[in-house]
């Protein structure tokens, strides 16, 4: 008998458990999604390279341009371990990038590796919290939970977002002084064709998109929420508020 009546117990303690996980992974799920988007998109390397006019400061052309670009992607999701891009450079063909940057871009790839990885964990908890509070709780818990988490997103959110818009250079360069543990990121612009590639600009505007990307999903969230809320209240016989 003790052991039976310690079991509800336990069993609400685990929800708990995996309810606190699922708020902290509706932020982590909206963000590595949005970056995960991000760097697969062509439109945006094609974009931004426009943007910034690389073709004029690189001497690659604008359709060898995005040859570089599709590169990148398949880097990013391949097996290889280094990144390796031959175009022509103001018409003579030759690889683009030296050692340095060769090194510094397959720490980024672990990197890259490493948001997926969270995203995909993210997911997996959300999705084993939605099947066991859907079923333990009913619909009504799991919209007041997607509100509170959703609601907490957009406000952290809103506050990176605007730290990045008034000091992105500086938090750039923190990023990068935490995520690499080697000086390879120090990249020279009259040597090291990758940062005319991808100017701090290019960096600015693909950080202020995935932001905004990631506030879409948490307001997603947050409809969602509101309406398995009114869902679940809604009185469906003997079972009604689950």
């Amino acid at each position: 008998m003790s052991a039976l009546a310690h079991r509800p117990r336990v069993l609400g303690g685990l929800m708990r458990l995996l309810t606190a996980l699922a708020v902290l992974a509706v932020p982590v799920f909206c963000v590595t999604t949005s970056v995960r988007v991000a760097v697969n998109s062509l439109p945006l390397y094609t974009y931004g390279f426009h943007r910034y006019k690389v073709a004029e400061t690189t001497g690659i052309a604008p359709q060898e341009l995005e040859g570089v670009a599709r590169a990148f992607i398949a880097y990013f999701n391949g097996p290889e371990e280094w990144l390796t891009v031959r175009a022509r450079v103001f018409g003579a063909e030759r690889s683009l990038f030296n050692q340095r940057e060769v090194l510094h871009m397959r720490d980024v790839k672990g990197l890259v590796r490493g948001v997926y990885r969270a995203q995909e964990v993210a997911g997996g908890v959300l999705a084993l919290w939605l099947a066991v509070g859907l079923w333990a709780q009913g619909r009504a818990f799991v919209g007041r939970v997607l509100l509170l988490a959703g609601g907490l997103s957009i406000g952290l959110l809103v506050v990176a977002a605007v730290a990045l818009a008034v000091a992105f250079p500086w938090l750039f360069t923190l990023f990068h002084l935490l995520s690499f543990r080697n000086p390879f990121w120090q990249l020279d612009p009259s040597r090291d064709l990758l940062i005319r590639l991808f100017p701090e600009g290019f960096w600015f505007m693909a950080t202020m998109l995935v932001a905004g990307a990631s506030l879409a999903q948490a307001g997603i969230a947050m409809l969602v929420g509101w309406g398995l809320l009114v869902w679940g209240r809604r009185p469906t016989g003997a079972g009604g508020g689950r």
